[in-house]
């Protein structure tokens, strides 16, 4: 090796530091492919190539280089980053050695200005100076901001690379992929480990088999899309809508990777945007479609998908109902928008934006859109099966979630028709004798899962939200409301010395002006592992009667212990086994106290009263709380 290579390979291998160990082999082979090829030119053209080849290397370090949160910390690095940045953000406080800022707004303007110089967004001006003083000097805020900085440099990296395309990395990066799939197994393990106490109920229940019941389980979210993708149709087909489904790509410009004689390649005309950028693009597209519809009075109504190009680009799907006379006015109106800009550029006309009439003779709105939604999100339901080291097998769903995730994007988003929480809200909305009929009938809607009834009861698909007759209630911040006694009271004060947001209570009756309060339990969340088999811990305190309030969204209403209690094991006021509970699936069970062996030196009688027998078991039933002897009330 002469000198000028040792040269050239320790200024390689300098630069090539710089990147994630997954990607150093890789751009070292991608640059010493270069150095060969400029090696086997002629002398002439030899010195360009090479430098061409050096040029390439150093463009790539370069940015990587200048990122402040570098790409390639592990996460515990990250958040040992963190943990420092929140301790010098506090710091600025000191202006010099003992003289501190009495200007809070001075001070936030000094915080926020630290902040962006590590590529990370302030707090916006619609949270007030001290709560956003106490968001930068918080570990557990930057720490958040770290993870989201850090995903998104890399995966813009990855992208101008040339790693993310079908050939290779479809989607999203391998790293960006393996980074998510390990937090959402964090986030399981600790929503497996936290156990949360229904205090009105007695019932116990882990935080992941609750989030189980909610719209955060794929097949949960995926059911009640379909229904209300459903529903769209069907109240269509009464009004005899035609159904027309649209894709809006955007301009060449926006991808990285294009496809010549069949292969992939780097797209000449990609000018660096990321995914989050294509997005925001297609978003304000929409928005001006949106208003020329609304100015032409056309109101269309159904749902929008994202989906990501196998470069990483993502692209929408509309599924648009509107009346028969005025489809061609909607296909001029997108058509118009969408080739306004870069509308010369080949193969504009031809991609930028398809329309396809659905005709429902051939199939259904519903089951035509049913692939992208699955696709998006669950499979459809099936599970695939790991590969043969036992490692889980990684999937379109697994890499589009990490692309969505990571690029903080919407896939589904509802296009006209009343809102959505609405219908949440009315499936636990207590029935009464004063409801009117609107409002009867909206609830027997959304309790048989009938999206187009529950359309007809709001004011069909088209209603504007300001003549929506039932809407969410709700406090007012920096209150709860006592569902035993009908009042508000005070609620504690969040984290960074902010008024609690306003929370949900039922629905209002718009016309009538009167609330229906939903039902809503008490819940207490116990940190660490939840105990097996449906049971808390001996000394469990009701946080309501001892002055501690409990940590919930919901309810947090106080209980009477002068009045018997009903047992909700039993049909009346008969008190139960004191033993017997609920399982996991709902069956009763009895679970006998545990107990621990003798020590080979110790009788029953001289046997100590250790710190772990403080915590037995004590089962769940409400009867054998009160009951029970040695229970603290």
């Amino acid at each position: 090796m002469t000198p000028i290579d040792a040269v050239q390979r320790a200024w390689q291998a300098e630069r090539i530091a710089l990147l994630p160990t997954p990607w150093q082999t890789r751009v070292r082979r991608a640059h010493d492919e270069r150095m060969t090829a400029a090696a086997a030119r002629y002398y002439a053209d030899h010195g360009q190539t090479l430098r061409d080849a050096n040029m390439w290397l150093l463009q790539a370090t370069e940015r990587i280089r200048k990122i402040r949160v570098p790409i390639s910390l592990t996460d515990e690095q990250l958040r040992d980053m963190a943990s420092d940045r929140a301790m010098r953000c506090s710091k600025l406080a000191e202006i010099v050695p003992g003289v501190y800022y009495t200007d809070t707004r001075a001070l936030r303007q000094r915080m926020a200005a630290y902040v962006v110089r590590y590529g990370i967004k302030p707090p916006g001006d619609n949270i007030a100076d001290a709560p956003a003083i106490a968001r930068m000097t918080c570990e557990q805020w930057w720490r958040r901001q770290l993870r989201k900085t850090q995903g998104r440099d890399l995966e813009r990296e990855a992208i101008n690379l040339g790693y993310v395309h079908k050939a290779q990395e479809i989607y999203a990066s391998s790293i960006t992929v393996e980074r998510r799939s390990q937090q959402r197994k964090r986030n399981a393990s600790l929503l497996a480990e936290a156990a949360a106490v229904n205090l009105d109920t007695g019932e116990l229940y882990t935080l992941a088999e609750l989030a189980a019941k909610s719209v955060s389980n794929p097949g949960v979210r995926r059911g009640e899309l379909m229904t209300r993708i459903k529903g769209f149709e069907g109240m269509a087909k009464v009004l005899e809508h035609s159904a027309e489904f649209i894709t809006l790509t955007a301009p060449s410009k926006y991808h990285a990777k294009t496809t010549v004689d069949g292969r992939i390649v780097d797209n000449p005309k990609f000018q660096g945007y990321t995914p989050r950028d294509t997005h925001r693009y297609l978003n304000a597209l929409w928005c001006r479609i949106r208003a020329k519809l609304h100015r032409m009075g056309v109101r269309a109504y159904g749902f929008r998908i994202t989906e990501a190009h196998h470069d990483g680009t993502p692209h929408w799907h509309l599924l648009l109902f509107v009346p028969g006379n005025q489809v061609q006015t909607l296909r001029e109106v997108v058509t118009e928008h969408a080739m306004r800009d870069e509308a010369t550029e080949p193969g504009a006309k031809a991609n930028r934006v398809k329309f396809i009439t659905i005709d429902a003779a051939k199939g259904s709105a519903a089951g035509y859109v049913a692939k992208y939604v699955a696709k998006n999100i669950d499979q459809g339901g099936y599970q695939v099966q790991g590969d043969i080291q036992g490692n889980d097998a990684i999937t379109p769903t697994h890499r589009i979630e990490a692309w969505a995730s990571t690029w903080g994007i919407r896939q589904f988003q509802q296009i006209g028709g009343p809102p959505v929480g609405v219908w949440r809200e009315l499936r636990r909305t207590v029935r009464d004798e004063n409801m009117s009929e609107t409002l009867v009938n909206a609830i027997a809607a959304a309790d048989a899962g009938d999206w187009a009834g529950y359309l007809a009861a709001m004011g069909g698909p088209t209603v504007e939200r300001r003549n929506l007759p039932i809407r969410v209630a709700y406090t007012r911040p920096g209150e709860r409301w006592d569902f035993k006694n009908q009042c508000p009271y005070p609620a504690t004060i969040g984290k960074y010395g902010e008024d609690a947001t306003p929370a949900t209570i039922g629905v209002r009756d718009v016309r009538r002006d009167r609330m229906h309060q939903s039902r809503r339990y008490r819940w207490q969340v116990q940190p660490g592992k939840a105990p097996a088999g449906g049971y808390v811990r001996h000394n469990y305190i009701d946080p309501l009667n001892s002055g501690e309030a409990p940590w919930t969204c919901v309810n947090n209403c106080t209980v009477d212990n002068s009045i018997d209690h009903v047992d909700n094991f039993s049909d009346g006021f008969k008190p139960v086994d004191k033993y017997l509970i609920r399982g996991p699936n709902r069956e009763k069970r009895r679970v006998e106290p545990p107990t621990r062996d003798l020590f080979a030196d110790e009788t029953d009688l001289d046997a100590p009263i250790r710190g772990e027998d403080r915590w037995m078991y004590r089962p769940i039933s409400r009867s054998a709380w009160f009951n029970s002897p040695g229970a603290t009330h």
